[in-house]
This record gives structure tokens, C-alpha cells and sequence, in this order.
């Protein structure tokens, strides 16, 4: 890996001279990428630089897609002034393991979620305030910084609830997971309650993990495979569920409440965006541990960690029946061979 990596790394700063890197070292921790860290030093020999790196890999099915869609999108953000890592490199006719890949700057900190989970009160909150700032900025920036050209389907105030339907109709059929359908008709039968008038920038995986604390303090966002314009409900809903299932059941409304003050946009309906969220971690699961979590575009490791996580996947099943009071059979099955 090194080797391709050093060429690679040449081919992308040819304005640098004498390139040179260390062996990358596994950093991965989540469900999608494998993450590596390395120092790439340069210069001549008596006025060397160096730079701390990142290497995120790709798998999956739709492993070019994502690669392309992060690398775009985190560009547009730097430049927009979002405290995003800068990138600087990403594979487009090269693979690493016949993975495409991605090279970006490397933050030395701590993840938000470790700080949280140990921290005091008084600090817990002031974290959240950061954490909610964050989220609603990336909300407060306009759309078009991630869109080359005016969408005329954002025109339509349903254009994205529909678009989420049809991949959740789609996956149904594809995979024959029909014990979901009835969740589906009952996001169908409400989609005209929840019109989205102002579209925005979204990352879809928001939560504190995904935070680096800098050592100097300052925030900054990573993993953006799943950046797009959209409803900021689907961000948000996805960040309460995340933080309430697997931390304790007040952050639902201490995060929704500490959102609020930090954005001018109305939360209205956000029960409804909560069933998404809930269908899509479920669904999710389900894929991953009966199909295979390739088909999703994350590494084979995720599934191990998955069944570690099962706990907090029946909190969000529980959430579910709460918010619709439907089961779903295959969530039912997965529970008891899991959790018992």
C-alpha cells in the first residue's frame, strides 16, 4: 500500500519536491470506510516540510459514487467557510486494493462523543451547544454551494420525501424485506403534512462521533459520504435518534431544544421525520446482517459491530412502535436471535 500511496501522493503535488511518506496506520473506527493515517514529508534535504494525512478507502457497491460525492462535497464546504478537513486528493483512475480512495487533512484531537460520555454536566452541555451550532450552520448555508445549477425539482415542496420513498419502495422490492412496507404506507399516507420550504445542505449521519474536538478546541465535521441538499428534518431527526438511543432517551429534547436556539428555521412535524430516521437505521441493520453490509457501501467489520450495538437498535425499534405502533416482523426475529 505504501508504495502506491507515496506514487499516488506525487502525482497530486507535483508542485512539491522529494515526496515521501510513512507506512499508513489503521485508524478505522466506523461503519463505511477504512481510515489511515500517515505523514507525508516533502522538501529539500535541508528545509523539510511535513503534512499529517488521512487515507479514507472505499467498499462497496457504490464505493466510486460515495468517494467522488465526499471529496466534492467537502471541497464546496472548506471553501464555503465550514469547519470541514481540507481534501486534497481522490482516487479517479486508481485503487488501493481495487478500492477507490480519498487523501485529506489529518485532525489531531479527540471524538465529541468520547468527551461527552465522560465528561461533566456543565461540560456535556456546553458540548452540546457546540455540537448544535454546528448542525445548524451547516443548515443555515445556502443550498447552492453543493449545486452547480438551480434545481427546478426543489420547487417542488415534496421533491425530497418522495425521493426517500422511492429508494425505500425500491430497496423493499429489491430485497423482499416486506415486513416494512406497512411503515412505508404511513409515511405515504402523511407525506402532504410535512412540505419542505427551504432547502439545504445536509450531512445524514450527524452525531458527536463524527465530530473531532481539535486540540486547540475548535470543531470540525467529518464522514460526508452521504452530503446533499435536502430537508435539515432528515439531518436532525437522524442526530435525536442516534444521540437518544444510544446515550439516554433526554437527549432526544435536549438536542432538538438546544437546535432551536441556534436556528431561525422553524421545527415543525419532526415526529414524522423521526419514522424516517427510525426506518432507514432499521432497514439498515437488517441489509447489512441478512444480505451483506457491501450492499450498503460499508465495511464487512460493521456487522460485528452491529450485534455489539443491539441494545441501543431495540431502542430504536422501540421508538418506532411508539411514534406508528406497528412491528415489523424481520426487526423482531433479529432482536430475539440477538439480543438473547
Amino acid at each position: 500500500m505504501r508504495k502506491s500511496l507515496q506514487e499516488f501522493c506525487r502525482d497530486s503535488f507535483p508542485e512539491l519536491e522529494d515526496i515521501r511518506i510513512t507506512d499508513p496506520e489503521s485508524v478505522s473506527e466506523g461503519w463505511e470506510s477504512d481510515v489511515y493515517a500517515f505523514d507525508m514529508k516533502h522538501g529539500s534535504q535541508n528545509d523539510r516540510a511535513q503534512r499529517e494525512m488521512i487515507l479514507r478507502v472505499y467498499p462497496g457497491n457504490d464505493a466510486c459514487e460515495k468517494s467522488n460525492r465526499e471529496f466534492e462535497g467537502m471541497k464546496k464546504l472548506h471553501s464555503a467557510g465550514y469547519p470541514v478537513p481540507e481534501v486534497y486528493a481522490v482516487s479517479r483512475n486508481q485503487s488501493l486494493h481495487g478500492k477507490p480512495f480519498m487523501i485529506m487533512e489529518r485532525i489531531t484531537g479527540q471524538g465529541m462523543w468520547h468527551v461527552l460520555s465522560s465528561s461533566t454536566r456543565e461540560l456535556q452541555m456546553q458540548l452540546l451547544s457546540e455540537f448544535c451550532e454546528l448542525e445548524a450552520g451547516l443548515h443555515s448555508l445556502d443550498w447552492r454551494i453543493l449545486e452547480d445549477e438551480d434545481t427546478m425539482r426543489f420547487n417542488d415542496p415534496l421533491c425530497f420525501i418522495d425521493e426517500y420513498l422511492d429508494t425505500g419502495r425500491n430497496i423493499l422490492k429489491t430485497f423482499e424485506v416486506t415486513g416494512f412496507k406497512p411503515t412505508i404506507r404511513w409515511l405515504e399516507e402523511r407525506r402532504h403534512l410535512v412540505p419542505c420550504g427551504n432547502p439545504c445542505p445536509v450531512h445524514l449521519d450527524f452525531h458527536p462521533g463524527n465530530v473531532i474536538i481539535r486540540n486547540d478546541g475548535k470543531n470540525f465535521v467529518i464522514d460526508w459520504t452521504q452530503v446533499s441538499v435536502s430537508d435539515f428534518r432528515f439531518d436532525l431527526s437522524w442526530t435525536m435518534l442516534l444521540m437518544s438511543t444510544h446515550m439516554d432517551r433526554k437527549w432526544r429534547d435536549l438536542v432538538l431544544n438546544e437546535y432551536r436556539k441556534h436556528s431561525d428555521s422553524p421545527v415543525n412535524s419532526i415526529e414524522y421525520f423521526e419514522v424516517f430516521s427510525c426506518v432507514k437505521r432499521l432497514l439498515s441493520i437488517v441489509l447489512s446482517l441478512n444480505v451483506g453490509p457491501e450492499v450498503l457501501g460499508m465495511r464487512p467489520e460493521a456487522v460485528a459491530m452491529m450485534k455489539q450495538q443491539m441494545s441501543a437498535i431495540g431502542r430504536v425499534y422501540s421508538t418506532l412502535i411508539e411514534l406508528t405502533g406497528m412491528e415489523i416482523p424481520e426487526i423482531e426475529k433479529m432482536l430475539e436471535r440477538y439480543q438473547s
